[in-house]
């Protein structure tokens, strides 16, 4: 992990990510990207701002943004780590994306509200697109993490084989920070499986990625989203990791994926990570 992403709004929220990416950078001595997005979904092309807004305007806007920028790099957690400002005109989601792709982004780190207030159109709306179209690793954080150390990591997937990169990178986060981690299949009556199917595919999984410690559960619960927050909160967990597919027409029919709700609404910190293609034109997966 050698370069990470951070969109920034300067709120509370963009504060604690900030810190947990200063927190990531030193412990894999990675680069960091600080990026302020100017919404302004007229104007995609910068050159139809001038139009509108004169030079100073702009100088104006950048110099008062670069001041916020100083006072968040002053902090002593940026000592030693090589920080980027990025400022940037347009549509706050599609300019995360597009600097993450030019940029060779590792990680984007974004901050939310999670289940204790409601998010802003930035923090909000924003992340959640974030969350659904970033082909790199998405974390996202909800509160204020004087020591980014995750004792408990929450992995819960399908554990097809579709996985296996998913598992790979969060099994070598396990290792960095020597957490537990925690494999967990959620089963709901829509999806019933035995006991010892999920079981078998959660070991030959784990045992595909060579993982050798690790703690599993089966849970069953009506929804996966209620069976995740009783894990989460059954193990302590620090951490959520969870695969997340492309947005196929069964979410833009059905809504949200269940990645993307977690990840906005779950109080412990939650990386999503972008899966292959689907291998159905439906986009449904099957396990090999």
């Amino acid at each position: 992990m050698k370069k990470i992403l951070v969109p920034i709004d300067f709120s509370a929220h963009a504060d604690y990510a900030s810190n947990v990416a200063s927190q990531i950078a030193q412990t894999n001595r990675a680069q960091v990207i600080l990026l302020h997005v100017i919404s302004l979904p007229i104007y995609e092309d910068r050159s139809l701002l001038n139009s509108t807004w004169n030079q100073n305007e702009i100088d104006a806007i950048n110099d008062k943004i670069n001041d916020k920028f100083k006072s968040i790099l002053a902090l002593p957690d940026w000592n030693g780590i090589a920080v980027e400002r990025k400022i940037e005109f347009g549509v706050v989601h599609k300019k995360v994306i597009e600097i993450a792709e030019q940029e060779g982004i590792d990680l984007i780190v974004a901050g939310c509200h999670g289940t204790s207030g409601e998010n802003s159109d930035y923090v909000g709306s924003s992340i959640e697109k974030i969350v659904r179209t970033s082909k790199v690793p998405v974390l996202t954080v909800k509160k204020h993490t004087p020591k980014f150390h995750p004792k408990n990591i929450l992995f819960v997937s399908n554990f097809f084989e579709e996985n296996e990169r998913a598992l790979n990178l969060v099994s070598e986060i396990s290792d960095k920070y020597k957490s537990d981690l925690h494999l967990t299949k959620i089963v709901t009556p829509d999806s019933f499986e035995t006991t010892g199917y999920s079981q078998k595919l959660i070991t030959d999984l784990a045992e595909k990625c060579g993982i050798k410690k690790f703690k599993s559960a089966i849970i069953n619960d009506f929804e996966v989203e209620n069976g995740v927050y009783y894990q989460a909160k059954a193990i302590n967990a620090d951490l959520i990791c969870m695969a997340t597919h492309k947005r196929t027409r069964w979410t833009r029919l059905f809504g949200k994926s269940i990645a993307q709700e977690i990840a906005s609404h779950a109080n412990e910190a939650v990386l999503t990570i972008k899966l292959p293609s689907d291998k159905s034109k439906t986009g449904v997966i099957f396990p090999e």
